[in-house]
């Protein structure tokens, strides 16, 4: 009768011991991989809005639309039906007010400095690869902690030639049927970053200002870089009808400086925030 009373102990604690056995198996083995496979199309999801920035930046600058533009941005994901529990993000609009300095366009009683503000996703507890993304002077790139890479092998000559010409040619550009010199100026709105887990928008207004001024100079910032280099080009084009003098303040720097006449400026203000 002992015996037979040992017996259905023993076979519930077999069971239990390999029903835990299992679920630990499961837990350590199998979840994980549904989270990162979760996690994966959740950056698929963060990069395909980045594009969407992107295209949007690009045709709101090209066409001078006064109007509004919202891109959905996923700052979470990575759950599954089984465990609920989503990673986190921290979406940005500029490190801070100064980053992006291009160019400053003044005269004697004027002054306006030009920025390109970049936009930058930092993923936070990711259940994969702590892997985030950043728009700058036009592109979408990867990062990786502080380190930002291109999404393709390419080497300087073909980014400045076939990312950045084509992106700082639209910042600064002469209108032939105005004369007018067009700037596009990137402004951060507020609030300009937010954190979480859930859905968030990214929002870029467009608006248009003009500023007749005589005698103005532009002054083109971080021309040795290949950005600047490409802008600094652009602004050389846009500005020779009007005959300007040239010439390079230290390293970093080339001024352009209109001694006779007035230029008007039409100043195409893209304004970001998130909410």
């Amino acid at each position: 009768m002992k015996d037979d009373a040992i017996s259905p102990v023993v076979a519930l604690m077999l069971i239990l011991t390999i029903a835990v056995t299992l679920f630990s198996l499961w837990n350590s083995l199998y979840l994980p991989g549904l989270k990162q496979q979760a996690e994966v199309e959740h950056l698929q999801q963060v990069e395909e809005a980045f594009f969407h920035i992107d295209a949007d930046i690009s045709n709101m600058i090209a066409r001078q639309w006064g109007g509004t533009m919202i891109e959905n941005v996923p700052l979470g994901g990575g759950e599954t039906l089984v465990h609920s529990m989503r990673s986190g993000g921290w979406l940005k609009i500029a490190d801070d007010t100064n980053e992006g300095y291009i160019l400053n366009i003044s005269n004697d009683s004027f002054s306006q400095e030009i920025y390109l503000y970049p936009i930058r996703y930092m993923p936070v507890s990711n259940f994969w690869l702590d892997q985030g993304y950043i728009w700058e002077k036009g592109c979408v790139n990867v990062t990786k902690g502080d380190r930002t890479t291109w999404r393709f092998d390419i080497d300087e000559t073909e980014v400045k030639n076939k990312r950045y010409k084509p992106f700082a040619s639209s910042l600064f550009t002469c209108d032939e049927r105005t004369g007018e010199i067009v700037v596009a100026n990137f402004l951060a709105g507020s609030p300009r970053e937010i954190s979480g887990n859930a859905m968030v928008q990214v929002k870029m207004e467009g608006t248009i200002s003009r500023v007749n001024l005589f005698r103005p100079r532009i002054i083109v910032n971080n021309v040795r870089t290949p950005f600047g280099d490409a802008v600094n080009s652009s602004v050389n084009a846009s500005l020779d009808r009007f005959h300007p003098e040239k010439y390079p303040v230290g390293e970093d720097r080339f001024i352009y400086s209109v001694t006779d006449g007035q230029i008007t400026f039409r100043f195409y203000n893209l304004t970001f925030s998130v909410t």
